[in-house]
């Protein structure tokens, strides 16, 4: 027989999520949720609260944790783990709306800076209050289809190319970026990087990764992220892990063979694998596991 705990725990899984995850999704709580949030930001500018280089909450859309604290546990991570300098010539891929760039400005005194993504109201707020402080940190919009976050964008991830020269830059970062591509999305965004990273230049990217580890926690239900759904990309046929069937860019958790092979074919060698605890694990360097590698 099954005991109570394990009958909260399925009746949760099975009835709860989905139920809130549906909700979360409907044009309605957007909505709530976005006047919500202004009307935070109205009461925090006129109590003068809130720093001036941290964005309006509505448009923090960037997972769990404390803005400003994760952006200065993400920079520690990328000089620790990553050997990121401070006169290195950075490429943000999915910028955001800062949480990596803020830290980023006090850090790189004496490198440049350069992020894309693909929603217009985070660029323009980061060129209004970040650009016009530092002009060496630069933003483009690239209209990048995501069921996500753009399902009306011109552009299909896995025929982008990144704004940028050959070899412009020495590191690049990846945050809570390749969790919400497809596999073909991803081959061709490992493909773009290795190109715009001069040679021995970096990539810090964070994943869901799949493997021996990982997956028996997701089968029961134990990941933090809760990839159920066993899914491929009609693009390649690739085998991934999707939170929802029908936005499957919601999250998304690739295998990690197939994630070691993709970024070797790109030019890029895999120097270290840090996991994390989105899978259930008890400790881990980060929320997600980190990748390091290395263009050759």
């Amino acid at each position: 027989m099954i005991g109570p705990v394990a009958r909260r725990a399925l009746r949760k899984r099975f009835l709860v999520q989905p139920v809130r995850r549906r909700m979360r999704r409907s044009a309605l709580a957007r909505q709530l949720r976005s006047t919500a949030l202004t009307s935070i930001d109205v009461v925090e500018r006129s109590l003068r609260r809130r720093n001036g280089l941290a964005p309006p909450r509505r448009l923090r859309g960037v997972g769990a944790g404390d803005f400003r604290s994760v952006g200065d546990a993400l920079l520690k991570q990328m000089v620790d783990v990553g050997g990121l300098r401070r006169d290195a010539r950075v490429v943000d891929i999915g910028c955001g709306s800062g949480r990596v760039v803020i830290p980023l400005m006090g850090y790189l005194r004496e490198g440049s800076y350069e992020g894309f993504d693909i929603a217009p109201e985070m660029i323009d707020w980061c060129r209004q209050n970040i650009t016009a402080r530092v002009p060496r940190f630069g933003f483009s919009l690239i209209d990048v289809s995501n069921t996500h976050y753009n399902p009306d964008g011109a552009l299909a991830a896995d025929a982008v190319r990144f704004p940028y020269p050959d070899g412009e830059f020495d590191f690049a970062l990846a945050t809570s970026l390749f969790t919400h591509l497809l596999p073909a999305g991803f081959v061709n965004y490992a493909q773009e990087t290795a190109r715009v990273l001069a040679p021995g230049g970096t990539l810090f990217g964070t994943f869901c990764l799949i493997d021996d580890e990982s997956l028996p926690r997701v089968r029961r239900g134990e990941a933090r992220i809760d990839l159920r759904h066993r899914m491929r990309d009609p693009a390649n046929g690739i085998a991934y892990r999707a939170v929802d069937s029908r936005s499957p860019e919601t999250a998304v958790g690739l295998d990690a063979p197939f994630v070691m092979q993709s970024l070797a074919d790109a030019g890029l060698t895999v120097t270290a694998v840090h996991p994390g605890l989105w899978s259930g694990r008890s400790s881990g360097l980060s929320y997600q596991d980190v990748v390091i590698a290395r263009r050759r």
